[in-house]
């Protein structure tokens, strides 16, 4: 098997930047869940990461430091369906969420997924945004042999490049016995979003959408999360993209904001085309059909 998965896009979640409040992991998904996260894996057909079951977070999370990255995109898979309530007897979706019947496919947004990154690394409780970061370097430091966060909380694009690397895997092979195709519709939603803010963006304009960022985060840089909200909403990029409504949206504009602001969007941009071209060609059509 290809020793490399599409976790790489999901490390985009490491991505905070230093002008952005903390997000604290999400963990309301699975306690209100009508089947619980554990009885869901529980119910996993055997192999389907059956290894990790019955495994405190804490061995999980020992595991998951190991640098191997078959393991570690293990790992962080089968936290993510579990975390998400996603798999019901070997199915992704649709689920139930306090009672209300979900038919699209887990969406997990990239700071829920942070937010189980910075779990596994173990950092300290009430662990602020510089406590964060150091967690997710070590996390991802066996991996590369440097850190992806910089002092000044930005990211370093060699080291985002060499995770992706590392954790790339392709559509046929598969991660916890499940094909790698079928992952990714776990995360389409998400990477639809990205991929259609991205593009919109572009069409309202890059150097426009730095300067209003470099502003907003001279102004407030604690309100943040607002300006990314009213920028969505005041340039209708929901309309541009045909998208729903939805405050993903907001969160997805601040990312692509951050990666100009530190100068990483290129190296973001092309992982995006590799992922897309690899298992999504349509949505790629879509995305840089003028590039």
């Amino acid at each position: 098997m290809n020793s490399k998965w599409i976790l790489g896009v999901a490390l985009l979640a490491l991505s905070a930047c230093k002008n952005d409040p903390p997000a604290a992991p999400k963990t309301e998904t699975a306690s209100t869940a009508t089947q619980t996260a554990e009885q869901a894996v529980e119910q996993q057909p055997a192999g389907l990461g059956s290894q990790y079951v019955g495994l405190d977070d804490d061995a999980r999370a020992e595991l998951a430091k190991s640098g191997d990255p078959a393991t570690i995109r293990n790992i962080m898979t089968f936290e993510m369906f579990r975390f998400g309530n996603a798999l019901r007897d070997g199915e992704v979706g649709p689920y139930d969420v306090g009672g209300k019947r979900i038919e699209k496919p887990l969406m997990i947004g990239l700071r829920q997924i942070r937010g189980i990154a910075v779990r596994l690394a173990n950092p300290a409780p009430e662990c602020p945004i510089e406590c964060e970061r150091q967690a997710l370097n070590k996390l991802a430091e066996p991996l590369t042999a440097g850190l992806f966060y910089k002092a000044d909380g930005s990211i370093d694009g060699q080291i985002f490049k060499t995770l992706v690397d590392k954790l790339w895997v392709e559509p046929a092979d598969d991660v916890l016995g499940i094909p790698a195709a079928k992952v990714y519709e776990v995360f389409k939603p998400v990477v639809r979003d990205y991929a259609l803010v991205y593009k919109a963006i572009g069409e309202i304009g890059v150097d426009e959408t730095k300067a209003e960022f470099a502003a907003a985060a001279q102004e407030d840089p604690t309100k943040m999360t607002t300006f990314y909200r009213r920028y969505v909403n005041m340039n209708d990029v929901a309309g541009k993209t045909g998208l729903e409504k939805s405050v993903r949206l907001g969160i997805a504009a601040g990312f692509w904001m951050r990666r100009f602001d530190d100068g990483t969007a290129p190296v973001v941009e092309e992982t995006l085309k590799r992922l897309l071209i690899s298992y999504d060609k349509p949505l790629h059509d879509a995305t840089f059909a003028s590039k």
